[in-house]
């Protein structure tokens, strides 16, 4: 029996790196807010009453500094003895949310009790060059049926992620911290299962 070690990383709202995370987020919910097919993709470096955010958008519409200033005193940086002050200071999901939608319900539909979904893309082509559906040693179907009915049921390729789990909507910033997935309580795209009925039919259950 095959054993592996997964390791991943939590902290909590005011460590640095998810201040940075937490203005990126703000970002990238501002600008489909104010155009619907606007896209970003940026990211942020704070200092001492500096955030440096740089990147890519595509947006006809103007997206101002509030949308990076005002998410740092909801953090709790709200004065320069802190090290940082969100009120004066002079102005990161997703292939990885279709993976994880796609290993729940695996995991609901139950070809398996556990699940690992991998993809992995090339430059410059929609579809993956790769898909690994890893059971740990409990699916009740052949791999090659496992991995199939996920990629039949579950559209991988960028336009088909963005459309299934609703990316051009808000919902980045409430996930910066504590981690984006295992949290169904916020009613995210990534943690739904209505696909069940059809993964059972695509692996012959």
């Amino acid at each position: 029996m095959r054993s592996t070690l997964s390791t991943s990383e939590s902290v909590t709202e005011g460590h640095p790196d998810m201040v940075c995370d937490a203005i990126s987020d703000a970002v990238h919910d501002r600008v489909p807010a104010v155009g619907p097919l606007s896209r970003a993709a940026v990211e942020t470096r704070i200092t001492t009453g500096l955030s440096d955010v740089a990147g890519e958008v595509s947006t006809a519409a103007y997206v101002d500094s509030a949308a990076a200033r005002d998410v740092v005193p909801e953090i709790g940086h709200d004065s320069s003895d802190k090290g940082f002050d969100g009120r004066s200071y002079g102005v990161h999901a997703p292939a990885g949310g279709q993976l994880r939608r796609g290993a729940e319900n695996i995991v609901a539909a139950r070809p398996a009790t556990r699940a690992e979904v991998r993809v992995a893309y090339a430059m410059g082509r929609a579809a993956p060059g790769g898909l690994f559906a890893e059971d740990l040693g409990t699916r009740t179907v052949g791999v090659a049926r496992l991995r199939g009915g996920d990629a039949d049921v579950f559209g991988l390729r960028p336009a088909a992620v963005v459309a299934d789990l609703g990316l051009l909507c808000s919902v980045y910033a409430q996930t910066e911290a504590y981690g984006h997935f295992g949290r169904p309580g916020l009613g995210l795209p990534w943690e739904r299962t209505e696909r069940v009925a059809d993964l059972r039919a695509a692996v012959g259950l």
